[in-house]
């Protein structure tokens, strides 16, 4: 949940409240690379729908990667 503020005459955009669910999952390939993959659903409080996804990769740094590698 959340709010955005913007404001764009030109194609009569306006800020305002929304709400977003969804699910992802992510897949180690090995220790040290993951495929992850996300879907998102976003409702505006003025009922607008959006609908979102995301493919990427992860790799881990700091701490969790010296961990995986000894």
């Amino acid at each position: 949940m959340g709010y955005e503020d913007y404001t764009n005459a030109m194609f009569n955009n306006e800020g305002g409240g929304f709400v977003q669910y969804g699910a992802g999952v992510k897949h180690w390939v090995t220790e040290q690379f993951a495929l992850k993959a996300e879907l998102r659903h976003g409702i505006t409080f003025d009922a607008d729908n959006n609908l979102f996804y995301s493919l990427g990769f992860a790799i881990p740094f700091g701490k969790r990667l010296l961990k995986r590698l000894l």
